[in-house]
């Protein structure tokens, strides 16, 4: 499938997972590889010698290092990778000749290693010399042969790869010497025999005096070379009973790039091959061995439980939920991708029999059982990890890595993967993030996927905050945090896999974790309901709450309303035209009840409601009181896509405003009835609006006779201060509202805004240092201040 590579590289084995703050405690144990024992390996385990072949185009060796490579510790003086199609397959023929400048770089390339699948593949050594002072050095001849071992690094996860290494370290390796290897791997594939793919792409740094790609083929066969526009031209030439397709360039050195872009613009230094045509070719040469694969015996037992599932005359949504929950739990995932196995499927009699099969075991199983109760089932390939831009690209399976199965019933569509778990309710089923799939049908293409988004919150936060008992005493906090979907199922594996005293262990863990200073988790209970996909996490303990120290003002910060994401990111290379792919979609809410102290004469919540979409990102955010009840909600949903830097920056920009807009309770203690203070926003974004506009007076007019009958309302001192061209009567404003509530952040805010439009640094930054005080993470403050300070630096 890949291009078998060379290259002496260390490997580094990394691992991602969802982040689930609460259960990450539960996480199974990591796995190390394996390595078989040697003596298993079958006699096709067996690196052949042979000559280069007569269709190999045979580069010469630079005399000169180039410019490209000066300087290096180790270089490449000659890199090529050519292709053969074949009657059966074809050919992946690799050599490179590596300069040793430096012994820094002699145990790094000590070591010349090849790897292959023997049930599919052979591997042949053409060549491997040291190249010393002119003189050639065949280090086979010398040593004698490769060591043979095979790893399987996910064994412990059930999946066999049936991967070989043949290896070599070189004795004597001297700085000035020349190493040249030369391989070959043939390879034919079935149930696609005849066919061919590979591909190679120049994504990383590339540096090497001589760079030669070549694809050979019959010129009465089929092959479609696809090059990106960041390669040099690749010129079909007709040489006897072959075409021939490539390009040799010198003093290459092409620099990495960036990370993290998405594949269309990889493609552009990259080039594929495949004998298909199009999409419906690649699906008919699969489509047989499926359609083989689902096919029911008359008699046996798996005949007999389809027999049983009928009887019980379900509805076709509980067949299916029925059948994919039998799938997904009794039969054991088992991924044998070693020969036949990597493309071919095994029955679903056998799947049944054995109680144990990969992705196409369990996906032909599922077929074949819902197909024989009436339905409309069809096994689909996809990739899990996306495919951006796949209808642009050739028609090749390796951009196929799984199969899963495409339900019609009631007019929808729906994805069932045998190899999940949970998926018992078809309302519940999540979203697919695999852009596009290929059915194996008659007339088969491609079928985008358009999920992008979660429908219902992954994780929902729940908070009650009893402050009844006075503003000078620790106030109950309750405190729900409910995972849900994929999240919930890896809280309840985790659980169930625990004892009661690791169960113990765990909760008091927890409850360490997640106490603060300002907060103190005394109890802790688990929750699970396995039929809703639902489980989490309820908290009980105490708050201190920082009113502040006015006794006639307080104010609390409901900091879990903050809203707002960033997306723009800095890049090293100042390249922000490609488009990158925000892959992680994400859904979570926070519910916050706060029950304020009776004494509460007058309530006034800070901060506004939100229904938002900025880019990607749809934010809301409700606040209201009722009887001395606080009530605020807020959810951010991120949707999975592509997008663009500079879109980012204007999305980043405009968040900020949401980020900067805290949601503040104020409480006015005057001893009368509790009422919530009058409401004047929509006044004041009429007054807000006028004087952006540019009359002003029309704006005073508005907020004028407000102030005069409600000369304290911080709200209007504020809107008022921000307008006008009067500094003096702007700052009383300000200072007024100030005074009244010394930590408002909006005052403060707008009292900078005055200061530092009159170039007043040094009270500028004072209100700006204020206002870090109370929110350390306000990004304008933090911008003006760095303004500020990059002033006082020049001053």
């Amino acid at each position: 499938m890949a291009q078998q590579s060379l290259f002496p590289l260390r490997l580094a084995l990394t691992a991602s997972a969802l982040s689930l703050p609460l259960s990450a405690i539960f996480a199974a144990p990591l796995q190390s590889e394996q390595i078989v024992d040697p003596s298993s390996l079958t006699a096709e385990a067996e690196l052949l010698i042979a000559p280069i072949p007569d269709w190999v185009e045979v580069a010469e060796i630079p005399s000169e290092q180039t410019d490209a490579t000066r300087g290096l510790a180790a270089s490449t003086a000659v890199h090529s990778d050519q292709y053969m199609i074949t009657q059966k397959g074809g050919i992946a023929y690799q050599r490179m000749v590596y300069r040793i400048s430096d012994r820094s770089a002699l145990e790094d390339y000590g070591t010349m290693s090849i790897e292959w699948e023997p049930s599919r593949s052979k591997a042949t050594l053409h060549r491997f010399n040291i190249i010393r002072d002119g003189r050639i050095i065949d280090v086979v001849q010398k040593q004698g042969d490769f060591s043979l071992f095979r790893r399987e690094p996910n064994l412990s996860e059930g999946i066999l790869d049936g991967q070989v290494t043949a290896s070599m370290q070189i004795q004597d390796l001297r700085v000035g010497d020349l190493i040249e290897f030369a391989f070959s791997i043939e390879t034919s594939y079935t149930p696609m025999t005849g066919h061919y793919q590979n591909w190679h792409y120049f994504t990383g740094r590339n540096q090497a005096d001589r760079l030669v790609q070549r694809v050979v083929w019959p010129k009465d066969r089929y092959l479609k070379v696809a090059k990106g526009e960041g390669l040099p031209d690749m010129p079909v030439q007709i040489k006897g009973k072959y075409k021939v397709q490539g390009f040799t360039q010198d003093a290459v050195d092409w620099e990495a790039m960036p990370e993290k872009l998405l594949g269309r613009y990889y493609r552009e230094r990259a080039y594929e091959i495949s004998t298909f045509r199009d999409w419906d070719e690649m699906a008919q040469a699969f489509r047989p061995v499926y359609e083989k694969a689902v096919k029911v015996p008359a008699s046996g037992p798996l005949r007999d439980y389809i027999e049983q599932v009928r009887a019980e005359n379900l509805s076709p949504r509980q067949i299916v939920e029925t059948v994919l929950a039998m799938v997904q739990t009794d039969i054991r995932y088992v991924g044998n991708f070693q020969g036949l196995g990597n493309y071919t499927p095994a029955s679903a009699e056998s799947v049944w029999a054995s109680k144990f099969g990969d992705c196409k075991g369990k996906t032909i199983l599922l077929t074949a059982i819902l197909r024989e109760l009436g339905l409309d089932a069809t096994p689909s390939l996809v990739n899990t990890g996306g495919n951006d831009k796949l209808e642009d690209a050739i028609a090749m399976p390796g951009w196929f890595n799984h199969v899963f199965v495409r339900l019609r019933m009631d007019g929808k569509t729906y994805w069932l993967d045998g190899t999940r778990l949970g998926d018992n309710n078809l309302d519940l089923l999540p979203p697919v993030f695999y852009d596009y799939t290929l059915p194996l049908e008659a007339d088969s293409d491609l079928v985008e996927i358009t999920d992008n988004r979660y429908a219902q919150p992954q994780i929902t936060s729940d908070m009650i905050i009893d402050a009844r008992a006075g503003f000078d005493t620790d106030a109950n906090v309750t405190m729900k945090i409910i995972y849900h979907g994929d999240s919930a199922l890896s809280v309840i594996q985790g659980l169930d896999e625990k004892s009661e005293a690791e169960r113990e262990r765990a909760i008091q863990e927890l409850l360490d974790k997640e106490s603060e200073d300002d907060i103190a988790f005394k109890s802790l209970e688990f929750i699970v309901d396995k039929p809703k996909k639902q489980a989490g996490f309820l908290f009980t303990g105490e708050m201190k709450i920082d009113w502040g120290e006015a006794s006639d003002f307080r104010e609390f910060l409901l900091d879990e309303m903050t809203i707002g994401e960033d997306f723009f990111a800095e890049r090293d290379d100042d390249d922000y035209k490609q488009a990158l792919l925000w892959a992680n979609p994400s859904y979570a809410s926070v519910n916050i009840q706060l029950l304020l102290p009776e004494d509460s004469a007058q309530i006034e919540i800070t901060g506004k409601e939100y229904d938002e979409k900025i880019g990607m990102a749809h934010y809301k955010r409700s606040l209201s009181l009722k009887d001395n009840v606080v009530t605020a909600y807020t959810s951010t949903n991120i949707e999975r896509g592509s997008y663009l830097p500079i879109a980012a920056k204007i999305w980043d920009n405009k968040s900020d405003k949401l980020f900067d807009d805290k949601v503040y309770i104020n409480i006015f203690r005057s001893g009368t009835a509790a009422k919530r203070v009058a409401n004047y926003d929509s006044n004041i974004e009429r007054a807000d609006t006028l004087a952006a506009g540019g009359d002003v007076k029309a704006a005073a007019g508005i907020l004028n006779p407000l102030l005069a009958s409600d000369p304290n309302n911080v709200k209007l001192l504020i809107a008022r201060g921000r307008i006008g061209d009067d500094p003096a009567l702007r700052e009383r404003d300000l200072l007024r509202a100030l005074l009244l509530q010394p930590r408002n952040m909006e005052a403060l805010k707008a009292m900078a805004e005055v200061y530092l439009g009159q170039d007043n640094v040094s009270l500028g930054k004072t209100m700006l240092e204020r206002m870090l005080a109370r929110e350390e993470d306000n990004i304008w403050a933090k911008k003006q201040m760095e303004v500020v300070n990059g002033k006082s630096l020049a001053d």
